[in-house]
């Protein structure tokens, strides 16, 4: 299983640019813009993966909902960053492609000794509880066709895969009897910036580098996919608005 894990986080082509090294705790977040709503009815699911075209200009979204055979049925969005307008994509593109690769990566881009570890027990735990961070937001997927976690959540004990996430002391994601989802709980600066977004346990923001210097966004709450811009000026998450609603947020980072 943790060879499985390991491909799974293995194949990342790198980030175009070399940026200078990040300290998180020094880093100043703008103030969050919400640049779309996105609707689950629209979506087809719940938002999987976030991803930055190269020239800042869109974001892309892909939706996810698990149908009666146990498959994943894949939708797509084109978010445009200045107008906020939400287009239907028939594909995803292959800039998309690319940037989840680095995006999710074990390793930082660039510099494969800041690399994630992964950690897996099996516990007595329900096999519907919530993973680290908030329902979906924390890496699972719907225990029941057409359901959300917080719907099934609460079904009987049972021993579970746990499989947990560590950098430089942190849980940066945990799934408790949940398929395993590279990049759902966090996202790496593009290359040279050595640091990393993701999601605290209580579904905040959190910035974090390879010094261990770190940077919890209180403001923040039930993210998601967070995603650092190709040239490490904007940082983009998705925060949960209601059960059918997310919101697409951007900041401007100094």
């Amino acid at each position: 299983m943790l060879l499985l894990l390991s491909l799974l986080l293995a194949q990342a082509p790198g980030a175009a640019a070399t940026l200078a090294p990040a300290d998180a705790s020094k880093t100043t977040l703008g103030t969050p813009t919400t640049v779309a709503v996105v609707e689950t009815d629209k979506l087809k699911g719940e938002p999987w993966e976030l991803a930055w075209s190269p020239d800042g200009d869109e974001l892309h979204v892909v939706g996810m909902k698990r149908v009666r055979d146990g498959s994943m049925e894949l939708t797509f969005q084109l978010i445009d960053v200045k107008s906020g307008k939400v287009q239907k994509s028939d594909e995803k593109p292959e800039w998309a492609r690319e940037y989840w690769g680095w995006k999710s990566h074990r390793a930082a881009p660039g510099k494969p000794s800041f690399e994630i570890g992964i950690d897996q027990q099996r516990k007595n735990e329900s096999a519907t509880a919530r993973p680290m961070g908030g329902d979906l937001a924390r890496g699972g997927v719907s225990g029941a066709p057409g359901a959300s976690i917080d719907d099934v959540a609460g079904q009987t004990s049972t021993n579970v895969l746990v499989i947990t996430l560590l950098l430089k002391g942190e849980a940066i994601g945990q799934w408790k009897g949940e398929p395993f989802v590279p990049g759902m709980t966090y996202g790496w600066a593009p290359a040279g910036m050595d640091a990393m977004a993701f999601v605290t346990q209580d579904g905040r923001l959190m910035l974090l580098d390879e010094q261990g210097r770190k940077q919890k966004i209180d403001a923040t709450r039930d993210v998601r996919l967070p995603a650092w811009s190709n040239d490490g000026r904007k940082l983009a998450w998705i925060e949960k608005q209601d059960k059918k609603k997310f919101r697409i947020q951007v900041a401007e980072i100094d």
